[in-house]
């Protein structure tokens, strides 16, 4: 009896058993992840916001001259309605797919301004060259306004990949607003009549755009389509520089 007791003394006195050490996973599993190809740290994305902010308030800018040119003038010699048609469907396009993915603001906020201005340089060319009445413009700019606002509003969210490849629509359009002039100017040898300010903004707004998508949302159909904008405004403003516009 003595020995139990002794031995159940002693039992209790010993330290607990440590437990067994958890096993490592394995050397596979500690890998890290993979960053994203195109992942922001904080202070390139900071200065990508704030570049994007000055973006769009330049924007703001960007059509101004042929704007002031048709409210003084009240002639819309030497501009195609066409050009902004396409540039006003073409940009209002290009805002279903931010819009509907909930970028940031910054990321896409010029093209709620040129897509504004388009609409109203729409308004103006109709109305200054002859092609509709002032009440006649104003219905069908916002026939066409409401269309295109329900449309973005109702399509599915799945679709609106295809949308932004339609960014082959938008920049389509875009394009085909834009490449008639630069043929033409090249065959006249002249700048077209268009505002090389307008131009040039346009070419740096895009520019600056290529490293403000990486940053903030690293889509690269975005980023396609910015490209694409730098390129074709550099080649009217060189036009412009170039050949002038006398």
């Amino acid at each position: 009896m003595a020995a139990l007791l002794l031995l159940t003394a002693l039992a209790a006195a010993a330290p607990p058993l440590s437990r067994a050490p958890t096993p490592l996973p394995p050397p596979d599993r500690l890998r890290r992840e993979p960053a994203p190809l195109l992942a922001a740290r904080p202070a390139p994305r900071a200065l990508a916001s704030a570049l994007g902010w000055i973006v769009s308030l330049g924007s703001a800018a960007v059509y101004s001259p042929i704007a002031f040119r048709l409210l003084t003038t009240h002639e819309a010699e030497g501009l195609a309605i066409q050009t902004w048609l396409l540039s006003t469907v073409g940009f209002g396009a290009a805002l279903v797919y931010p819009l509907r993915h909930r970028y940031p603001l910054s990321s896409y906020a010029e093209y709620v301004c040129l897509a504004t201005q388009s609409a109203l340089l729409l308004l103006c060319v109709a109305v200054y060259g002859g092609h509709a009445t002032p009440l006649a413009a104003c219905a069908g700019l916002s026939a066409l306004l409401g269309i295109g606002a329900v449309g973005a509003a109702l399509v599915p969210l799945r679709f609106t990949k295809i949308i932004q490849e339609s960014r082959g629509a938008g920049s389509t359009l875009l394009i085909g607003s834009i490449l008639p002039q630069i043929t033409k100017n090249f065959r006249r040898r002249s700048g077209g009549g268009w505002s090389p300010i307008s131009s040039a903004l346009s070419a740096s707004g895009a520019a600056i755009r290529v490293f403000t998508t990486i940053q903030l949302t690293g889509d690269r159909l975005l980023l396609v389509s910015f490209l694409i904008g730098a390129i074709l405004n550099s080649i009217l403003t060189a036009q412009i520089l170039i050949f002038g516009n006398a």
